[in-house]
Formats: structure tokens, C-alpha cells, sequence
């Protein structure tokens, strides 16, 4: 069963110029001043209250929208494909959107903002992404658009870490120290290598033990599905050997 997140975030104002002459308009369409917020969909392993790990960490920085970006970009399409406008804002302007009713192919982004200091495709806000059709009326108020993860979520264990960084292969001089939070320490993710065949963009993890060990991890080795969220309860460099069984 799918459940949704209300974000009550009000967005931003947007004025389409209308068209008139000295004729009685024919359109009898009006234009509709209405609120937009986001909600979160929530289906997949990422969104589910499965691992008491990743519940502490949704409801304490996901559900309280602490890790969300601020910052969107949006574009109104008619039905028939013409696009009606591209919109840049910050959520929680406080602000409504002027639009003529009618059916509009809403498609988007909020996604954080590139740091020169970090991996472009990794970091501690989440990517999120919009594409679905909506119906304004002149009756309606509110547009709740339904946000899709667009990224997925790395999780480890904190106890026995020291410090741990991701950069990118060939690229280990731009290192990004993963943020804590509790006893965790985390990474969104926005690209799965399997998108990219380009060995100097994948993400390379480096975990740095209390007693000084230091673990590589190559991600692009393991694979990784977007909504979803991975957990390292912990990560060593040894390995098991069974007993050997006596010979015929």
C-alpha cells in the first residue's frame, strides 16, 4: 500500500501573460491562483519502516525534510507537448503560482546545488524529481505534486569508524568526509554506475578504522536501484574459511 508524506511548502509566483483584444474573448477559460506543494511517494526499501536504523534516520532528517534541497526547477507543459514555461525557485517562498486552468504536463527537479568541494553526483541532501500530469480548475486551491527519489541512500555503521570519505576514481585529491548523524554515517547517491561507463566518475568509498586500517570500497562494483537504501552494518578486510572435512 503506498502511502504519502504531506510537505507543506508553499512555492513560488508565476505570472503567464494573457492574451486579449478588442473582441469578446472566445476562451472562456479564467486564470487560477493556486498553492504548490511536494509530497514524498513513498514505496521501495527507501521509504519503508523496515530496519530500525533507516526508521530513526527517516523520521529524525527525511520526514522532517532537514536533508531536503531548497532549491527546484519545474516546466508546465500543455497537453500537446508546448511548453508553457520553466520555473527556477527556492521552496518556502510563501508565494502562489497564476495559471490558466487546464491540463499541464508538470515534469522537474529539486536537486542540491553542485560544490566544486564534492563529488557532482554524491552528497548529504537527497535528489528528488517530478513528472505527472495536473488538473487546474477554476475551484482549485492546492497542487500537491508527488516528489520520486531520485538517488539512492548509503548507511554505515558508525561505531567503528574513524572517518570516511567517498571521491571519485583517479580523482582522490577531491575528497567529501560523509556527514554523522547518531551513530551513522550517510551518502546519497545520484548515479549508479551502470549509467556510466566511465571509470573516472565512479565513487570510490574510503573508511579509516580507530586503529588506523584504512578500507577502499569500489562502488561500482556493487549494484545499487534508486529509492532504495543500503545499510553496512560493518565493513572488514577478512574473510571466513570453513573447516576442512577429513578425506575418504
Amino acid at each position: 500500500m503506498k502511502r504519502f508524506l504531506l510537505f507543506a511548502v508553499p512555492l513560488f509566483s508565476l505570472m503567464l501573460p494573457s492574451c486579449s483584444n478588442d473582441l469578446e474573448p472566445i476562451d472562456t477559460k479564467q486564470e487560477v491562483s493556486v498553492n504548490l506543494d511536494y509530497s514524498l511517494m513513498q514505496s521501495g526499501s527507501m521509504s519503508r519502516a523496515g530496519d530500525d536504523v533507516y526508521t530513526n534516520f527517516y523520521e529524525s532528517c527525511i520526514k522532517t525534510k532537514e536533508l531536503a534541497p531548497k532549491n527546484f526547477t519545474l516546466n508546465f507543459s500543455e497537453e500537446g507537448g508546448a511548453e508553457i514555461c520553466d520555473i527556477e525557485g527556492i521552496w518556502g517562498d510563501n508565494e502562489g503560482i497564476r495559471i490558466i486552468e487546464g491540463s499541464y504536463k508538470v515534469t522537474g527537479v529539486t536537486h542540491p546545488r553542485y560544490q566544486s568541494t564534492a563529488p557532482k553526483y554524491a552528497g548529504d541532501s537527497l535528489w528528488l524529481k517530478f513528472d505527472e500530469t495536473v488538473r487546474i480548475t477554476k475551484d482549485t486551491k492546492n497542487i500537491t505534486l508527488s516528489a520520486k527519489y531520485d538517488c539512492f541512500l548509503l548507511l554505515f555503521d558508525a561505531s567503528n569508524i574513524k572517518d570516511i570519505n567517498t571521491y571519485y576514481l583517479y580523482n582522490d585529491h577531491l575528497k567529501f568526509t560523509l556527514n554523522r548523524h547518531n551513530n551513522i554515517y550517510y551518502l546519497f547517491v545520484n548515479k549508479t554506475m551502470v549509467l556510466n561507463s566511465n571509470r573516472e566518475s565512479y565513487l570510490i568509498l574510503e573508511i579509516t578504522r580507530p586503529s588506523g586500517t584504512k578500507i577502499t570500497i569500489n562502488l561500482d562494483r556493487l549494484k545499487f536501484e534508486f529509492g532504495k537504501y543500503y545499510y553496512f552494518n560493518d565493513v572488514t578486510n577478512s574473510f571466513d574459511i570453513e573447516a576442512m572435512k577429513p578425506g575418504a
